[in-house]
């Protein structure tokens, strides 16, 4: 299973728990991540924290199952 967004290891590296793949270049490794899992055998991948139009468009050309914990746009986003 894979596991692409925020991971809960990213923490250290980013320092909080934000919407990752938010700008252009992150959002393009994140695609090609996700081609590389399946190609991998991946069985299904967790999208987590990421924008949800970009969790629909990975989840169009991705032929795995999909898990998505995406952003949701509320009040407390600001906080996050």
């Amino acid at each position: 299973m894979g596991h692409l967004g925020l991971t809960p290891q990213s923490i250290y590296k980013f320092g909080t728990y934000t919407v990752r793949a938010k700008e252009e270049e992150e959002a393009n490794k994140l695609r090609k991540d996700a081609k590389l899992l399946e190609e991998a055998g991946c069985f299904a991948t967790v999208l987590e924290k990421i924008p949800a139009a970009l969790a629909k468009e990975v989840s169009e050309v991705y032929s795995s199952p999909l898990l998505e914990l995406v952003q949701v746009v509320s009040a407390m986003d600001r906080y996050w």
